[in-house]
């Protein structure tokens, strides 16, 4: 059974293909395998213990330091103040909790006080690429690497924006720069792993992200479930399900496993165990404050791409004449988004084919009660009152059809037996 999770190119949870799959690109790419400030989550943590103890100063020369001396590089002479890192901090909280305006108002006044500051060109540039303004983004993660040459959070950021791009082959230089100055940087070796897998790599990006799990391993849940989902991609559902609970005990409240983890057991039709992660991933996206308003609207998008995946499914399934397996398909769409038009319609089109036409207009009536009039549910109903002898009724409908669409239903009308009219 192929299962394609996601419409985005971030996570395509399908069986091997036959032929490998073509990555899409688009803006909304580089936010997997990303914090989304430049910086790693040790590095944030060490960042505010320094600014509790008052020496935000010191915290940002160890980091200059660490990569070398930047003028022994070719690099701008850079110490960070105290004013630069007070907002440089307050950029990446603000980044953390989804407030970008916010953060880049901060990062800016960072920017004013030391306009070479390698960090703040970094988050600032990290914030710039997640409100798509990708050529603003650029030119700040650049200079930052004019300030701190071999700085692996600014290539990493450069190389996501390629990826946006859909420029491959620099991001991949971008990434293997950001890997050659920090060789355990998870986002850099997460990212490169989901590149590998959108081109259909799966064996290559399993090492990647085996590397960004050893790297960090009590942060690394997006390469983690990232894991699961591509050898489930190679076939090996017992691995899959084992990396993607794993992920889900380091990380209970990240949505996106239980997406996934859902998406196997559909394709085992163990549908029970789907409900229950279902049910997790609308708890927690019903729970803004247990996440930043970035992830909550990225988890959204990816609930919306499993909703498709499963009524792809129950489509293929009443194509096969498979009704129980439509029905439970069903049931899970329906406890996902309740007032889903096609959910509705594909479950009356079932009932409509197993010869159930009381079933069929009684959903199809729920239809034009909850969305009003809408062609293809006034079309069915007409059709199912001719089939019940109800002519009267029938003439209502396409009356309503006519007015609902008077073009579609010209051609419609005009391609229909003279008796049936």
């Amino acid at each position: 059974m192929n299962l394609t999770l996601f419409s985005r190119p971030m996570l395509l949870l399908v069986r091997r293909p036959a032929t490998p799959v073509r990555w899409k690109h688009n803006k909304h790419f580089a936010k997997k395998g990303v914090r989304g400030n430049g910086l790693s989550h040790s590095q944030r943590e060490e960042m505010r213990q320094a600014h509790r103890e008052g020496r935000l100063d010191q915290f940002f020369l160890r980091q200059a330091n660490r990569h070398g001396t930047n003028e022994d590089k070719g690099g701008t002479a850079e110490l960070t103040g105290p004013d630069t890192a007070a907002h440089i901090l307050k950029g990446i909280e603000a980044m953390d909790k989804g407030l970008v305006d916010e953060a880049i108002s901060h990062l800016t006044v960072a920017l004013d006080y030391q306009s070479a500051s390698a960090e703040a060109n970094c988050v600032i540039g990290f914030a710039y690429s997640t409100k798509s303004e990708l050529r603003v983004a650029r030119r700040h993660l650049e200079l930052a690497l004019k300030s701190r040459p071999k700085y692996a959070d600014a290539e990493h950021g450069l190389g996501l924006i390629c990826l946006g791009e859909g420029n491959l082959v620099s991001a991949k230089q971008h990434f293997t720069l950001a890997l050659e100055a920090e060789p355990a940087h998870l986002a850099s070796l997460t990212s490169f792993g989901n590149l590998l897998q959108g081109e259909g790599k799966y064996t290559r990006a399993i090492e990647f992200y085996k590397q960004a799990i050893a790297a960090e391993p009590k942060k690394a849940e997006i390469a983690t479930a990232a894991l699961g989902e591509a050898y489930f991609q190679l076939g090996d559902v017992l691995a899959a399900v084992e990396w993607l609970k794993k992920c889900l005990r380091q990380a209970p409240l990240y949505g996106p496993a239980h997406l996934s983890l859902a998406a196997v057991y559909v394709s085992l039709k163990r549908y029970r165990d789907a409900r229950e992660h279902i049910d997790r991933v609308l708890e927690i996206a019903a729970a803004p404050e247990r996440t930043t308003v970035q992830a909550g609207k990225s988890l959204k998008e990816r609930i919306a791409g499993f909703l498709n995946l499963i009524l792809s499914q129950a489509q293929v399934a009443v194509d096969e004449s498979r009704f129980t397996d439509t029905e439970r398909l069903g049931e899970l769409a329906v406890h996902l988004s309740p007032h889903d038009k096609r959910t509705h319609q594909l479950l009356a089109a079932a009932h409509v084919r197993q010869g159930k036409l009381d079933l069929a207009e009684a959903r199809y009536l729920d239809l034009l009660a909850t969305h009003g009039d809408d062609f293809e549910t006034l079309l069915a109903m007409s059709s199912i009152m001719a089939k019940t002898q109800r002519q009267v009724d029938a003439m209502n409908y396409i009356m309503r059809l006519q007015a609902c669409d008077p073009e579609r239903a010209r051609a419609f009308m005009s391609g229909v037996p003279q008796a049936s009219s």
